[in-house]
């Protein structure tokens, strides 16, 4: 053993002390953050054009309201037929250590159909990326190359896991109603800080998946456990110094002092009951704003049994009848599936790499490579990983 955890004990209990301490406090936080959250909810449209005119100059993310910010739903009638698809992805990344320079990508996708020709169908497809142009992006305009691993390939999977769903939706049938999940976030966070013509190459292709489910037409949805989103919190601290992102600095001067410190999202709608949804909201994200278009991404928060989920959608899901439908099957996919979408799960079961099926698909190249007189050499780290000393 290489970890000491008893030099580790005393930070340990300090941080466990630490915790007890401010879980102490949040009740009172909380409590004064619901109540600037309902003295303010009829006033939701004058926070929503507050929050959509200073996007641009926000201090921090805010939440826009899109209606008043206690609104709550009951579970609608989910119907007895219908049918949900899923996507999923994992990767192995290019190994600089290991014989040769290449990545995996695999995509998993499943299907359920409810009613009386219930059925249920899943695949798995595996990408290996080895060429130049699989492993390099290049800008035809400034010549530019960037090697696709690491955030670049995690932005290459979830394009390709939204493509594959799309491909999946066409292939339902029309006449019951179908949803299409995916896990985590609809809103492609880690491209904003991409130069231009990268955050092109990939938005490009995830807006078109969108678009695709849009004209379908098939409701599209994210589903996120446990979030630790603080958006609706960042709309209270704009309800605490009225509108005017400058002054929290001066009244708040650090973060000892911030009266909503440690507060998340999910903290604020724990009152809901198992099966209700919370009012919408619009993420002012802004790769959402400028680039989303019709496909500008709104969530709301569900529970689910004892969690609390967020649900993300594209703005053309919002209207009544959608929204009913995704409210609905959302939480069936959950109570069939022990508190998280069924379908997901199932997905997740076609995509996910074990470290056996890794250490299998080294053992393939490598013995290919011998066979092809393709020296198949580690680095002399990699290889003394595999000698450690006594």
């Amino acid at each position: 053993m290489t970890l000491d955890l008893l030099a580790l004990g005393r930070e340990a209990r300090a941080m466990s002390g630490t915790l007890s301490q401010e879980l102490r406090l949040l009740p009172a936080r909380l409590a004064e953050a619901r109540r600037w959250l309902d003295g303010e909810a009829h006033e939701w449209v004058y926070w929503r054009d507050v929050v959509e005119e200073q996007s641009r100059t926000a201090a921090w993310l805010t939440a826009q309201p899109l209606e008043p910010f206690n609104a709550v739903y009951d579970l609608p009638a989910c119907p007895r037929a219908y049918t949900v698809a899923a996507s999923d992805g994992s990767q192995l990344d290019i190994d600089h250590h290991g014989i040769a320079a290449c990545y995996v990508v695999n995509i998993g996708t499943a299907v359920l159909q409810y009613g009386e020709d219930a059925a249920f169908w899943s695949e798995s497809r595996p990408i290996l990326g080895y060429r130049d142009e699989d492993l390099y992006i290049r800008d035809p305009q400034s010549g530019r190359e960037y090697a696709k691993e690491g955030p670049l390939l995690a932005a290459e999977r979830d394009v390709i896991e939204g493509l594959q769903l799309a491909t999946t939706a066409m292939t339902l049938p029309d006449d019951r109603p179908r949803l299409a999940l995916q896990d985590g976030t609809l809103i492609r966070w880690t491209l904003a800080g991409l130069d231009p013509f990268l955050r092109g190459h990939f938005l490009g292709d995830y807006l078109s998946y969108l678009e695709t489910m849009r004209v379908l037409p098939c409701a599209t949805a994210s589903y996120l456990s446990r979030p630790r989103s603080r958006e609706v919190v960042g709309l209270i601290k704009l309800l605490l110094v009225k509108g005017d992102f400058d002054r929290w600095n001066a009244e708040y001067p650090d973060r000892s002092a911030d009266p909503l410190r440690n507060l998340v999202d999910t903290m604020l709608f724990e009152e809901l009951a198992d099966g209700q949804r919370s009012a919408r909201w619009g993420s002012m994200s802004r790769i959402n704003v400028d680039f989303y278009g019709p496909h500008r991404v709104q969530f709301f928060y569900l529970r689910v049994g004892r969690e609390l989920a967020r649900v993300e959608f594209p703005a053309w899901v919002a209207d009544a009848q959608q929204l009913d439908l995704l409210h609905a099957v959302v939480y069936d996919q959950c109570r069939r599936g022990m508190g998280y979408p069924n379908v997901l799960a199932r997905a997740h079961e076609q995509a996910v790499i074990h470290g056996s099926e890794r250490r299998q698909l080294d053992a393939m190249l490598e013995r290919l490579f011998v066979q092809m007189d393709i020296p198949a050499l580690r680095s002399a780290k990699a290889t003394s990983k595999l000698r450690p000393g006594a």
